[in-house]
């Protein structure tokens, strides 16, 4: 998984207070969800870390989503390093509202084309 090592080293220089083990899971959990292409717990668990039983990789990622509070000004600042240094871009925005139940649902995409 030379991906992975790649990917903890691109993470490491913007999110430099998270220790090593959470940037290597992040890594893992990216190239996960690009592989597999969902976000069902039960699949990414078989394709977070190859070797280790699906239970332990499931419970893992119910841990980082229960537990972990996410950075969004220091993930913003690491999508802002990753884009080329060019012009040219435009970005794209579309947002959504719905109701599932009870529960409103508001999503809003950026995207940068």
């Amino acid at each position: 998984m030379n991906y992975v090592s790649k990917l903890t080293s691109v993470l490491s220089d913007d999110l430099a207070d998270w220790h090593k083990a959470r940037l290597k899971f992040m890594a893992r959990f990216v190239g996960s969800l690009l592989k597999l292409t969902t976000v069902n717990f039960s699949d990414l668990a078989l394709a977070l870390k190859p070797g280790v039983q699906a239970s332990s990789n499931y419970r893992r990622i119910q841990r980082f989503m229960a537990d972990f509070t996410f950075d969004f000004d220091a993930f913003g600042q690491l999508l802002l390093r990753l884009l080329p240094q060019k012009s040219g871009f435009t970005v794209s925005m579309d947002r959504t509202n719905w109701q599932f139940g009870e529960t409103e649902i508001n999503v809003l995409m950026i995207g940068v084309c």
